[in-house]
């Protein structure tokens, strides 16, 4: 399992030895971020589409493609049709969710072309902030995909 950031930082050397990875983004981003997400004093810093996070992503799914090993990607990322789309882009080829889950994220993937989520995910990563990823992708996937994402079901715009 690829939960916190010393896995992440040692991606490399772990896959070296193991068969696979199994990627839980949701310890991944409370743990990447110091965010208790059951916490609602600081829930709302609990950012899926922070730059740390979406790095720390991109370098583990790198380390299993160097060593050869497939990465499982679960959690609520890979639940939720557009960040699905993101980790697509990313790198991503095996998301792990819950069965209800399935069909939303199925329809959506199979509307995209992953070389345009890989393009967009390229430009996620060169963002600096969370607010900044978050518009990013609210505004290519609405401009990209419109049959796909409604503005409710894209990230909130923030003030």
């Amino acid at each position: 399992m690829i939960e916190v950031p010393s896995a992440v930082m040692t991606a490399d050397k772990i896959a070296a030895v193991v068969d696979f990875f199994q990627l839980g983004t949701n310890d991944l981003v409370q743990y990447v971020l110091a965010v208790d997400r059951g916490n609602d004093r600081v829930s709302d810093w609990f950012r899926s589409l922070h730059p740390a996070v979406l790095g720390s992503i991109s370098r583990t799914l790198r380390a299993a493609r160097q060593a050869d090993i497939p990465t499982i990607v679960c959690g609520e990322m890979a639940s939720t049709p557009a960040y699905a789309v993101v980790l697509i882009g990313l790198g991503a080829d095996d998301l792990s969710m819950t069965p209800s889950a399935i069909p939303r994220v199925s329809r959506v993937l199979s509307g995209i072309d992953s070389r345009e989520a890989a393009a967009i995910a390229a430009e996620c990563l060169d963002c600096e902030t969370a607010d900044e990823v978050e518009a990013l992708v609210r505004r290519r996937f609405l401009a990209q995909w419109p049959e796909l994402f409604a503005s409710e079901n894209l990230p909130p715009a923030r003030d």
